[in-house]
């Protein structure tokens, strides 16, 4: 029992310590303890949506902890790599900035966010065969051998100061795992904040800052205030497996993150529950205005047309008659594959994550979009008008040391401006929209019609209310009877406003 507890003390109290030739810095001079050397606010981060880590600052040293809802949370000691490694129990400390990474495949997304910083060359490794990257960069530093790939039997360099994601089984390096953490934020801001969880491993913090500053939220939120409503129903929806509506379940795609996404950009989200039967989601399909087809056909090097979507959800028969039907006046069902890698894998899962103000004006000009506006997406195409699906690869790639250049907003625009509230109420499919078609719409016309012969009904009843005021009295004290044979209490009515017109015109 006493060594039990012996190994339990060393396990709480060990610190495993990666550290790293650190000449010239960050610390210049000799190392001082009693300075703070994170004292300039520029150093620090700060959050505003991100809630799943956290920084705290010391003198020359940064505690970061990471909080995944379905284990515990992890901290992490950086330390600046020309100083002491502190001695915190129960943390990994790793020496900053880092100058080689390794991404492994759970945690692939981190490119971008890495990108965004303009610190791509650091990606040395990534633990993914390379014909899956989507980023035209990256493709192109795997075919100089500045990036290269390994699997999950490799062992790493020592040159390789830390890891992103799964590790290799043979890994003395420190692999850090953050993709359930991000998933768990579910408002677009949020997840790419964590731009600045990556900086910290840089020392890179004012570059974040600016980044999420200026080319992320100030865009973003400045296309939210300016979006205008649209009366629309959007469905973000896939199939589990393609091509088989029969066995297969389908649910809609990262509920809450996209249907902030929907909300932001105007739209009414419509939700299917997961595990949904196709009969489901063909109910849900009648009052779908605009259907995003998420269905994932990773390496597929044949186009997903809208004759692939009615195969998908089973409704080859009637697939032209729902409201966002290739027959209807605006008929709109959209993928966001349009940019892929020359095998076929689409750029969207691994990219949008850490880019939500292109997604965003993606899905403006999608939602206020007609066949003929000829506008240009980032991710998006449309299923009805036959988009074609565009391959990038290593020659895309024009500034491979530059950070992503951010979104150029129109000049003319307020991002000042207030958004009024949106009206919550769920609306008919094709109210707004006057497609014409599908179920939604002949409930639309039946009510317009009702409501038109009542307001008529009223005019005349107004109009000729001392006719049928007449006429009541006569029906009410029989006289009608007499009337027979010889006309009814409408003809006497009717005479009697003869001859008084008569007596006029005379």
């Amino acid at each position: 029992m006493m060594w039990h507890g012996l190994l339990l003390a060393a396990s709480v109290l060990f610190t495993p310590v990666w550290g790293q030739t650190c000449v010239g810095g960050p610390i210049v001079g000799a190392f001082d303890p009693n300075v703070d050397y994170f004292a300039d606010a520029a150093d620090r981060i700060t959050l505003t949506y991100a809630k799943n880590f956290e920084v705290v600052y010391k003198k020359f040293y940064k505690e970061v902890t990471v909080r995944a809802p379905s284990s515990q949370a992890v901290t992490y000691t950086l330390y600046l790599c020309n100083s002491p490694a502190p001695s915190t129990p129960g943390t990994t400390a790793i020496a900053v900035p880092v100058s080689s990474v390794a991404l492994g495949a759970s945690d692939i997304y981190s490119v971008a966010f890495i990108e965004r910083l303009g610190l791509r060359p650091t990606i040395n490794y990534v633990g993914i065969s390379p014909e899956t990257v989507t980023s035209p960069c990256l493709l192109k530093q795997l075919g100089t051998n500045v990036t290269r790939s390994f699997t999950r039997t490799d062992s790493l360099p020592t040159t390789v100061n830390v890891g992103f994601g799964t590790s290799p089984a043979n890994s003395n390096i420190p692999f850090i795992s953050v993709v359930n953490a991000m998933r768990a934020e579910t408002s677009p801001l949020a997840r790419a904040e964590w731009v600045k969880f990556f900086s910290l491993f840089y020392n890179n913090e004012h570059n974040a800052t600016a980044t999420f500053a200026n080319a992320i939220e100030r865009p973003y939120t400045c296309l939210n205030n300016t979006a205008p409503w649209f009366p629309i129903n959007v469905a973000w929806i896939g199939a589990k497996t393609l091509g088989a509506p029969t066995t297969t379940t389908f649910e809609s795609l990262d509920v809450e993150y996209n249907t902030a996404f929907i909300r932001d950009a105007g739209g009414r989200p419509l939700i299917l529950p997961p595990n949904s039967k196709q009969s489901d989601a063909v109910s849900l399909l009648w009052k779908t205005d605009l259907l995003i087809d998420g269905t994932e056909t990773p390496g597929s090097t044949v186009t997903y047309r809208y004759t692939d979507l009615a195969v998908n959800f089973g409704v080859q028969d009637i697939v032209s008659d729902f409201p966002f039907g290739k027959g209807a006046t605006r008929g709109r069902a959209y993928r966001p594959d349009q940019l892929r890698n020359p095998s076929g894998y689409d750029m969207f899962p691994q990219n949008h994550w850490a880019k939500p103000e292109l997604v965003l004006k993606d899905l403006l000009d999608v939602f206020g979009d007609t066949p003929a506006s000829g506008k240009v997406y980032k991710y998006f195409r449309s299923l009805n008008e036959g988009d074609p699906e565009i391959r990038v690869g290593p020659a895309s790639c024009v500034d491979p040391g530059k950070p992503t250049p951010p979104l150029e907003l129109p000049s003319a625009i307020n991002c000042n401006a207030v958004r009024p509230p949106q009206d919550n109420t769920v609306p008919e499919a094709g109210k707004g929209l006057g497609i014409g078609n599908g179920k939604g719409s002949s409930k639309v016309v039946i009510t317009t019609v009702f409501v038109i012969l009542g307001l008529g009904g009223a005019v005349l009843a107004g109009v000729f209310r001392h006719e049928l005021r007449e006429m009541w009295w006569r029906v009410r004290d029989g006289t009608w009877r007499r009337h027979r044979n010889g006309g009814g209490p409408f003809d006497d009515v009717w005479r009697h406003k003869a001859r008084q017109g008569a007596i006029e015109l005379r």
